[in-house]
């Protein structure tokens, strides 16, 4: 892979870059693909660079941080080598879980919640 090619997971990885707060303050940060907030990454070639569409969501509908993540992955994706243009989009109806963490982000998360129950007992 040349650092021209822009694929859907090259976009995701930098999806991460934009990070959950809430994750922070949890010990354990976490980015947007890894919390299960990327719905959809699409792809779209042409001669002077990718088009990249993105949907993203948030925890709850209520999330004051939905247009941060909005501006904040639309700037993160264009310094993206290879991007032309970007368009992020969020999608209001999204009903998150538990559930849609990344196995590895849950790990390290669940990492950071026996830390601090260790440290609690202390």
């Amino acid at each position: 892979m040349t650092a021209t090619t822009v694929t859907p997971e090259l976009i995701r990885a930098a999806l991460n870059d934009v990070q959950d707060p809430c994750s922070v303050v949890a010990g354990a940060p976490g980015g947007l693909d890894e919390f299960g907030l990327v719905r959809a990454v699409e792809v779209i070639p042409g001669p002077g660079g990718a088009h990249v569409r993105v949907t993203v969501g948030v925890t709850e509908q209520t999330c004051l941080m939905a247009p941060i993540f909005v501006r904040d992955a639309r700037e993160r994706l264009a310094r993206v080598p290879g991007v032309a243009s970007v368009d992020v989009t969020l999608d209001p109806t999204l009903v998150w879980t538990e559930a849609d963490l990344s196995p590895a982000y849950r790990e390290r998360l669940e990492g950071a919640r026996a830390s601090r129950r260790e440290t609690r007992r202390r």
